[in-house]
């Protein structure tokens, strides 16, 4: 296995984006993967979790995507040369993913949506991986973080003050 492209940091939850562009099987049905919330300690699918594109045989050209131990192979009727766009959100454990042809509308249907019952990982690096021979280039990676909105703090202490403020007039 070879990784194309490497970024160490500790993302939770996110859009990830990215376009390829798979020139041929490989010669031994070579996959790409996708690795997220992984550590670069280990075998980045055993500590987070990956996302397979691939085919079954050259004889029988099935292209398939998975994300291993929550989805079967879900075919996907793309062709070789030919840039696809890839766009994967983590949002806690549910993950959702789009593939669509470059110069096509962004579908309104997900690939997958899954959730990780299990919490396996909620954060770690994010690593591209191709497997041999397998043909694939990368473009446009974008990644953005989903920000989960939190109060103030000013705001919850004015609330608290005011709470406790009550609480004294009453007690008078």
């Amino acid at each position: 296995m070879t990784d194309i492209l490497t970024y160490q940091n500790d993302f939770t939850d996110f859009v990830f984006s990215w376009k390829y562009y798979i020139t041929n099987s490989g010669p031994y049905n070579d996959r790409r993967m996708i690795y997220f919330r992984c550590s670069q300690a280990d075998s980045p699918d055993q500590t987070g979790y990956a996302i397979y594109v691939g085919m079954n045989t050259p004889e029988d050209p099935q292209y398939y995507v998975s994300l291993t131990g929550y989805t079967e192979n879900i075919y996907f009727n793309w062709q070789v040369n030919t840039w696809y766009n890839f766009e994967l959100e983590a949002n806690g454990y549910n993950f959702k993913l789009k593939i669509w042809e470059d110069g096509t509308l962004k579908p309104d249907t997900y690939i997958f949506d899954v959730t990780d019952t299990t919490q396996k990982s909620s954060s770690g690096s994010i690593v591209f991986g191709n497997f041999m021979e397998a043909g694939t280039y990368v473009d446009d990676v974008l990644l953005q973080t989903l920000e989960t909105t939190i109060p103030e703090p000013l705001t919850i202490l004015s609330f608290l003050a005011a709470c406790f403020a009550r609480w004294i007039t009453k007690k008078r």
